[in-house]
């Protein structure tokens, strides 16, 4: 026969299991909506993902423009202009000016302008 301490201390671990247990299951649940809802995203992601590289175009505008199909008549008149275009001869190449340099001069740190200077820089 047991005594009734031995009686209150089986009841009392019989509680503290049962809470135990109570939970260790808890967590359980809660650890299995995580998964679920952590699964849910990610289907959903890679599912996004795949729809927007089959929607995506890869070729580019400037591409686009490019690859459009070119009008495959002739502009007469275009090519009239072109004819007539005059040609210069290496003796008027020879005859053109020389481009001519300018030095630029940068102002010293301690150069100041008066009044009568910047009236005259101002007005071209």
């Amino acid at each position: 026969m047991l005594c009734p301490s031995q009686n209150k201390f089986r009841a009392d671990f019989r509680n503290r299991c049962r809470i135990k247990l109570m939970r260790k299951k808890k967590s359980i649940v809660q650890f299995v909506w995580l998964l679920i809802f952590t699964t849910m995203t990610m289907v959903v992601w890679v599912g996004l993902e795949i729809y927007r590289a089959a929607n995506k175009s890869t070729i580019t505008l400037v591409l686009q423009e490019q690859l459009e199909p070119l009008d495959a008549s002739l502009d007469v008149e275009t090519i009239a202009t072109l004819k007539q275009r005059r040609l210069i001869s290496v003796q008027e190449l020879a005859q053109t000016p020389e481009i001519v340099t300018f030095e630029v001069k940068t102002a010293s740190p301690e150069a100041e302008l008066t009044a009568g200077e910047i009236e005259n820089e101002q007005t071209f």
